[in-house]
């Protein structure tokens, strides 16, 4: 049985329409459904919860609101999106470290964020080629988020530019963000790239979260400063 084509009822926008489009497409091809991001709240709401630390999204008419830190004052919040039915968090540790690992937790409606066996874990040190993905949430193109993210922070921090050996698996990952076998000898089986330097991509002093615009509908990056960046 093919699926339903969807009706634009109550969608307000022409960015809306074409993620329902792009999703009945994938479904159409048998295809399993791409990431999603979340809605962030209003400019007015925002500032409402950040003065609490927190910050608020929207997951259709669901809202959901995160701590900006992790309840033990241990990883900020750096994302939320959407796979299938899961809704999943990342958060990094705030802490400058040898092993600096992005987390990404499964969060319940209720329940907040739950470590369970085999989520996904993000390296953002300089060689970015220990990565792994739930099974489950693979081929959602979550991989690739964490990845792009993980690969901002490294050239944020000044940390490093190439990776060393990622795998085939991993290898198509990094490509897609624009990542190049090395020209050089001295860099001999390793992949690099060549990128913008923005300080506002460090995950040590900034919360930096995709959402939706609510205003226009597109996708952006938004950024807060973590206050317990001055301690780091």
């Amino acid at each position: 049985m093919e699926p339903r084509r969807p009706k634009f009822v109550g969608k307000k926008t022409k960015w809306e329409k074409r993620r329902i489009v792009r999703r009945f497409a994938r479904a159409a091809k048998g295809k399993k459904p791409l990431v999603e991001l979340l809605t962030i709240a209003s400019p007015e709401e925002r500032a409402a919860a950040l003065e609490r630390e927190k910050m608020v999204f929207y997951d259709g008419p669901q809202r959901i609101e995160l701590p900006l830190v992790s309840k033990r004052g241990e990883e900020s919040l750096q994302g939320i999106y959407k796979v299938g039915r899961d809704l999943v968090v990342f958060r990094h540790p705030l802490t400058r470290s040898a092993s600096n690992w992005m987390k990404a937790l499964k969060y319940n409606i209720g329940f907040g964020e739950e470590y369970v066996k085999d989520f996904s874990f993000f390296s953002t040190v300089p060689d970015l080629a220990h990565m792994e993905v739930n099974p489950l949430w693979r081929g959602r193109g979550l991989g690739l988020k964490g990845a792009s993210k993980a690969e901002r922070h490294v050239r944020a921090t000044k940390s490093g530019r190439y990776i060393s050996n990622p795998g085939p698996n991993l290898f198509e990952i990094f490509r897609k963000l624009g990542f190049r076998e090395s020209p050089f000898r001295m860099y001999s089986g390793k992949i690099g790239k060549l990128g913008k330097f923005n300080e506002q991509d460090n995950l040590l002093k900034y919360h930096v979260i995709e959402a939706i615009d609510p205003k226009t509908g597109k996708a952006r990056l938004f950024r807060f400063p973590i206050k317990e960046a001055s301690s780091n």
